[in-house]
């Protein structure tokens, strides 16, 4: 260096060496700014789906159906610490689950949902129209167990830098990353989504994908993470047995305790032996079930046709139920002229229309109801 101030030579290795600090501290910077965006992006999106559920509470769950869009203004009330430039809105998808859908006003979306799925870039339009804004499918989609990899998977390393749609290996499994990531074990972070039709806790499930877990197919009802299919409400156990936490509609039929039954409505969690939602399958007479006239039950060991619409009257204490012909005599029943019943050891025929005349006392008189057969 002279008195007049650096050289000209190291000005160009001064200049040089601030051009490789940038370039290597630029990518560094640039992914944590990422990271605190994204992260700053699911919070947001969680305060808004909390909303969501104190909302949809405040005026009774089964006014917020699937499918329903909850705008920002029936929101405000229910929001708290969010960013006053994010515009956003709800799709229900089930009494417990939320697609929050939102965007910064005037801006391009961030890339990532509240689930970490990429969006795609969109602006929310001045007039509310938000339907620029939307949701993307995992990117990439879970590759098929019986194909070949396009790329060899490796085992999985602490020191490794991967990104979005990366695979590994580990403990035996292979992965694919969901997004870029460094560090974190395949197999405790949703970053990680195993290549299996096994359930695993950090997997992400969307509506429709089957898994197997503890010996039995499942299919998910609604996205969920880290729900275990034999205890959650977002799965239906893919079995002929009754389920508890399945949802059953109209006509589906299932096996509870060896006696096949019929829902007559949707349900779930209820036992169809003991509940209005079930119709047993079943010759004998059943509390819970619904009957027609007409239709014809075995009741310790007599046979009962029904005169109108029943449920819940048993047939030997009702006058819904009339014990068939050649039965015996039951006092709750009614007898037309002509129909023969068995009392005492005896047969005995109407003469007349009667109820709760016993025929042992009442035949063989003039004016009596019954009449003995021989």
């Amino acid at each position: 260096m002279n008195q007049k101030g650096l050289t000209i030579f190291e000005v160009l290795i001064v200049i040089v060496l601030l051009a490789i600090v940038a370039g290597v501290s630029y990518p560094v910077a640039s992914r944590t700014l990422e990271n605190t965006q994204k992260d700053t992006v699911l919070q947001q999106a969680r305060e808004i789906e909390y909303a969501a559920g104190e909302y949809c509470r405040s005026i009774g769950h089964h006014s917020c159906e699937t499918g329903d869009v909850l705008l920002e203004s029936q929101l405000d009330d229910f929001v708290n610490n969010i960013e006053d430039d994010y515009a956003y809105f709800v799709r229900v998808q089930n009494l417990r689950a939320f697609e929050v859908v939102y965007a910064k006003e005037g801006e391009l979306s961030f890339p990532y949902d509240e689930d970490g799925i990429r969006i795609v870039s969109g602006k929310v339009p001045s007039s509310g129209e938000q339907d620029h804004v939307h949701r993307a499918q995992h990117t990439p989609a879970i590759p098929d167990e019986d194909e070949e990899s396009d790329q060899e998977a490796s085992s999985w390393s602490t020191e490794t830098t991967y990104t979005e749609g990366e695979e590994v290996i580990h403990n035996g499994t292979v992965y694919y990353a969901q997004w870029w990531t460094e560090g974190t074990e395949p197999g405790t972070d949703p970053v990680w989504q195993a290549v299996s039709d096994n359930w695993h806790q950090h997997n992400w499930y969307e509506e429709g994908d089957e898994i197997e877990y503890e010996g039995t197919l499942y299919r998910a009802q609604y996205w969920n993470e880290g729900e275990p299919p034999s205890d959650s409400y977002a799965w239906n156990a893919l079995t002929s047995e009754w389920h508890p936490t399945n949802t059953y509609d109209a006509g589906d039929t299932v096996i509870y305790e060896g006696e096949t039954y019929e829902a007559h409505e949707w349900n779930q969690g209820e036992s169809p032996e003991a509940s209005y939602s079930w119709q047993a399958l079943t010759d004998e007479w059943r509390y819970y079930n619904t009957y027609e006239a007409g239709d014809e039950v075995v009741y310790q060991g007599s046979s009962y046709e029904a005169s109108w619409w029943s449920q819940g009257d048993r047939p030997d204490q009702s006058l819904v139920w009339q014990a068939s012909s050649t039965e015996q005599w039951h006092p709750n029943s009614i007898y037309e002229e002509g129909d023969e019943v068995t009392h005492g050891g005896d047969r005995f025929v109407a003469q007349y229309w009667t109820e709760g005349d016993p025929p042992q006392s009442n035949h063989g008189e003039p004016g009596h109801p019954w009449e003995r057969i021989d």
